[in-house]
């Protein structure tokens, strides 16, 4: 699984499994496994972890910590040579770009502080541990279900951080955007399923 913790307050923390394909390593119709891209999946994380976080983040100056050098190089070269990758740096990017978050990623070794400690022991859904760590106890926030769509059938898009948006901006305000492609947005972007009732007043 991922995981992820704001150093701050209450200190809100962030846990998502990972879909059976990644898991199993499946690979897609494009015939690509995503068990082994590190840098991906360290990416998503972050991502979750911000995005689950906006309230709170929204305004402020952010520093990410990882312990994965793809990851760090990725993000601070605005380049990845994998797209899945570059995907979800793009999206990260945006997303904070439009929440107002100043954010910078950093390199640390493994471990080598409490929060990596807390996001080690998230990952491996460590609960008890990572409160322990913490010093709190656990508080989950929400991961954007537009991410949780994306994750079960990644797929390679510069918008994928615009859809997160337009979910965020049903609980919350953010900055005005640029136009975008509006059927990529709404192919990406996760949206509850209708009841009976709401179908009924459609057709």
């Amino acid at each position: 699984g991922f995981g992820g913790v704001v150093w701050e307050g209450d200190r809100p923390m962030v846990y998502g499994s990972w879909p059976s394909h990644i898991q199993q390593n499946k690979k897609n119709e494009s015939g690509v496994k995503f068990a082994r891209k590190l840098s991906l999946l360290e990416g998503v994380a972050a991502l979750a972890t911000v995005a689950g976080n906006a309230r709170l983040l929204r305004g402020r100056a952010v520093r990410g910590y990882t312990d994965n050098a793809g990851l760090y190089q990725a993000f601070n070269k605005a380049h990845s040579r994998d797209p899945y990758c570059y995907t979800v740096m793009v999206a990260l990017k945006d997303l904070c770009r439009y929440l107002g978050i100043r954010v910078s990623v950093c390199w640390t070794p493994r471990c080598s502080s409490d929060g990596e400690a807390v996001a080690d022991h998230l990952s491996k859904a460590r609960f008890k541990e990572a409160g322990e760590v913490a010093g709190v106890e656990v508080k989950l926030v929400d991961v954007p279900r537009t991410l949780l769509k994306w994750l079960e059938r990644p797929s390679i898009s510069r918008v994928l951080g615009y859809a997160m948006l337009a979910e965020l901006e049903q609980e919350m305000e953010v900055l005005p955007r640029e136009p975008e492609d509006a059927a990529e947005i709404a192919r990406l972007r996760w949206r509850p399923a209708r009841t009976d009732r709401e179908w009924k007043k459609i057709c």
